[in-house]
């Protein structure tokens, strides 16, 4: 069971678990065996030094660029899914770039999911936004990609239940069975180290 609640959740990784959802503390093997690393991290306001009350501490996704960065024995495509300000993807790439000689190619997908509402509005989602250094093949291929993959793996409810169906029909719950994509994510007092 999950250890909170959000209204369809529950069920929707009911289905996927052991096929093509898969959960594992180990995020350094799941880093060396993604092409496409999905980041969701908690981006808390700070608490202390410069922009303390309003402005948002970025330390967990530093520590998660660190982590990848240490972690890679390859390319990856890094999709930055936390609310963060602008140019954060940029930031995160120099922190990339200077912890590893692998080629990293850092896009923004922010989430606009309420708590409580996070399956509806994954489901219909009043918008959907994928940035990149498109002045860069390999920036315009990763948005392109996600994009498709986006197309692929919309999601359509109705009356509150995930329902099957093909893309043209909305909703489209059939995830490609592939492993090269993987979440990671952390709370708020989550460690971020290999083998945690």
């Amino acid at each position: 069971l999950l250890p909170f609640y959000e209204p369809s959740m529950q069920e929707a990784l009911d289905e996927v678990r052991g096929v093509n959802l898969f959960f594992s503390t180990r995020a350094d093997e799941a880093i060396r065996a993604a092409d496409k690393i999905m980041v969701s991290v908690n981006t808390p306001i700070k608490d202390s030094g410069v922009g303390a009350g309003y402005a948002p501490d970025l330390g967990y996704w530093e520590r998660i660029a660190r982590l990848i960065a240490a972690e890679s024995n390859g390319p990856k495509v890094i999709v930055e899914r936390s609310t963060v300000p602008v140019r954060t993807a940029g930031a995160m790439s120099k922190v990339l770039s200077f912890n590893t000689a692998h080629k990293m190619v850092v896009i923004s997908n922010p989430e606009f999911a309420r708590q409580g509402n996070a399956m509806m509005d994954q489901a219909s989602p009043e918008r959907v936004m994928i940035g990149g250094d498109m002045r860069e093949a390999d920036g315009q291929a990763a948005v392109e990609s996600l994009a498709q993959e986006g197309i692929d793996l919309r999601v359509r409810s109705s009356g509150g239940a995930l329902q099957r169906g093909s893309v043209d029909g909305g909703f489209s719950a059939r995830a490609r069975r592939r492993k090269s994509t993987i979440a990671l994510a952390a709370a708020h007092h989550g460690s971020l180290t290999p083998g945690s």
